[in-house]
C-alpha cells in the first residue's frame, strides 16, 4: 500500500480532482437510456474506496458485482425472462 498523505493535503487535492470528474461524471450519465434503472438515482462523487490500489479483488468489488445483479434481476424489464 502506498504511502498515503496526511488528511489536511489529501481533502484539498480530492477536491480539486473532483472538478476534473464532474465533466466525465456529467458524459456518463448523457449516454444513459432512458429505461436504464440506475438513471434516476442520485450520483455523487465519492473518490476511490479501496484501501490498496494493489489489490486484485476487494470486497468492494464483490458487492459491486452483487449489487448490479441485484438491479438487473429486480428490474421490471428483465423480470420473469
Amino acid at each position: 500500500m502506498k504511502s498515503a498523505l496526511p488528511a489536511f493535503l489529501d481533502r484539498p487535492i480530492r477536491k480539486m480532482r473532483s472538478f476534473g470528474i464532474r465533466p466525465e461524471l456529467g458524459a456518463y450519465l448523457a449516454t444513459m437510456s432512458a429505461g436504464n434503472p440506475l438513471r434516476r438515482l442520485p450520483v455523487q462523487i465519492v473518490g476511490d474506496a479501496s484501501a490498496d490500489p494493489a489489490e486484485f479483488f476487494t470486497h468492494y468489488d464483490a458487492f459491486s458485482y452483487w449489487m448490479c445483479a441485484f438491479v438487473r434481476d429486480s428490474s421490471p424489464d428483465t423480470a420473469g425472462s
